[in-house]
């Protein structure tokens, strides 16, 4: 009698998951219900980053020739389309925080898209859909939530891998080879290393090349011609490199396995662990009555595209020795398009895992969207708790530095998010004291000071020379956010200096003190 209903439940569980998992628009309803809801919600909550405030200022330049002239100088290193598009956003929808990242939650959500009709045509829809899911299991969540290029390179990079695929498959042929290079130009004009993303779509086609014995002209045509906008950019590409010898971010051979182990390990361990237990469940749902379960034959990948999909998880080797070799600046996010990789050998690889069943993949991915629910509600928590420490952060100091004297940030990073958002109270007294020398003697690095040299023409920014105003002894706060630390050296060089710091107030995430060079008298705070 227990066998008979536990079979019976087996049976409904599994009829339930195969009738969930065979209804794409289902699934792709859901999906846009969970990731819209929650990311908007993150992303009108979350604070402007210092990052997000480069693309701000620089797209709300009054011409577009001035923003032109602005990456001109190399302090942003980020091509002009990038930038037409934020200016495009920011003229229909304004500046809020759900406003500005707009163009990257809908650029993320046409990757996840992409994602999903890659791996639905050699499976089924609920793998295509566990793709989609799998893509915000890693630290690629953290860019769908930033106003900067990364979003619009995995979108453009997604997109061209598909358009690839309806080539090769002479679907709409000559259509997919204009979104071939199209899409691999917009990903190039929106961030210079997206030419990491012809790499595995050469390599695939190569494959495809050898087993055709033949060459595929209009396909290689696409791919040369995407890279024409290095040619209308040339300019600003040397002024960039002007900033390479001493940027902030370099190059390490490490970085390969770092870029696994980071944006892909670290954050999948549960969710990888997950799919280790949908092959347990797997095992339990087949016991279920005969002719209950739908089965479908193993996913047959061709060597062209698995060789692109491989490509794909090879490109943070091919970013690190591109940038050992050439370029000399490098970054992990740079090499953010192995996601796309990452993602679809995942869905391939549970397929056949399950013997292509539908009610285990179906089962996990109600597991997986459970986790990201509470994944956006964790990151909505934390947005929530750094919005408050900003405002505390402006109470402290409107609280403790008393008079009119100005409040030297000491972090450059903390001085354009602080100047940013401060009330009208103390935003005139802020300040940041910039020397690119002596950031370079102190940290090795002078990238982010020359940067904020040049931002303050666009923005407005209260930015002074710091041997100037040293040698103007005019007394002021210091504030310090996670002191000691080895990138804020204004404190030690105003020591050196021979000026007297003494301590006004802490709180847990900051330090102010006022500084007064010896024999000047103290600021009405002291």
């Amino acid at each position: 009698m227990r066998n008979e209903f536990h079979n019976r439940l087996r049976c409904r569980v599994v009829t339930f998951l195969d009738d969930f998992g065979n209804r794409p628009g289902l699934l792709l309803l859901l999906f846009a219900a969970v990731y819209f809801t929650g990311f908007g919600l993150i992303a009108s909550k979350g604070v402007i980053s210092n990052d997000e405030l480069f693309t701000l200022y620089i797209s709300r330049l009054p011409r577009f020739r001035d923003v032109w002239a602005a990456l001109a100088t190399g302090a942003e290193q980020t091509p002009p389309l990038f930038y037409a598009i934020s200016r495009a956003d920011i003229h229909l929808f304004g500046t809020s925080g759900l406003a500005l990242r707009l163009p990257e939650l809908l650029a993320f959500a046409l990757m996840c898209l992409c994602l999903f009709h890659i791996v639905a045509r050699r499976t089924s829809a609920v793998y295509g859909f566990l793709a989609m899911l799998f893509a915000l299991m890693t630290n690629a969540f953290n860019f769908a939530l930033e106003a900067r290029a990364y979003a619009l390179v995995l979108a453009f990079s997604a997109f061209a891998l598909l358009c690839w695929l309806w080539a090769v498959e002479a679907r709409h042929r000559v259509l997919a080879l204009v979104g071939l290079a199209v899409s691999l130009a917009a990903a190039i004009s929106c961030h210079y290393y997206s030419v990491l993303s012809l790499f595995p779509i050469g390599m695939g086609e190569l494959a495809r090349s050898f087993r055709r014995k033949q060459i595929d002209v209009g396909v290689w045509l696409s791919l040369v011609l995407s890279l024409s906008p290095l040619l209308a950019f040339l300019h600003l590409m040397e002024s960039a490199r002007k900033y390479a010898p001493h940027f902030w971010a370099k190059p390490h051979w490490s970085s390969m396995a770092y870029f696994y182990q980071h944006f892909l390990l670290t954050p999948t361990a549960v969710p990888l662990l997950t799919i280790f237990l949908a092959a347990v469940l797997c095992s339990f749902l087949r016991r279920c009555a005969e002719g209950k379960e739908a089965t479908r034959e193993r996913p047959r990948i061709p060597l062209h595209e698995m060789s692109a999909v491989v490509g794909f998880l090879l490109i943070p080797a091919v970013g690190v020795a591109l940038a050992k070799t050439v370029v000399g600046a490098y970054s992990d996010r740079y090499a953010l398009p192995a996601v796309i990789g990452v993602c679809i050998i995942v869905a391939w690889g549970l397929s056949s895992l399950v013997a292509a069943r539908e009610a285990p993949a179906a089962g996990l991915a109600l597991l997986l969207c459970a986790f990201l629910i509470v994944k956006e509600v964790q990151t909505y928590r934390l947005m929530s708790e750094t919005r408050a420490l900003r405002t505390a952060t402006f109470a402290f100091l409107e609280a403790n530095g008393r008079g009119d004297s100005p409040i030297v940030v000491s972090g450059s990073t903390e001085f354009t998010e602080l100047t940013y958002q401060a009330p009208s109270a103390i935003a005139g007294r802020l300040l940041y004291l910039a020397d690119p020398g002596l950031a370079l003697q102190y940290t090795g690095t002078n990238s982010a000071e020359k940067g904020l040299l040049e931002m303050k023409h666009w923005a407005g920014l209260n930015v002074q020379s710091f041997r100037s105003f040293a040698a103007s002894g005019h007394p002021c706060y210091i504030y310090v956010e996670d002191f000691p630390d080895e990138y804020k050296w204004i404190i030690p060089e105003l020591r050196a200096a021979n000026w007297k710091l003494t301590l006004v107030a802490w709180q847990p995430d900051g330090i102010l003190f006022v500084a007064t060079p010896v024999g000047k008298g103290s600021t009405s705070g002291e």
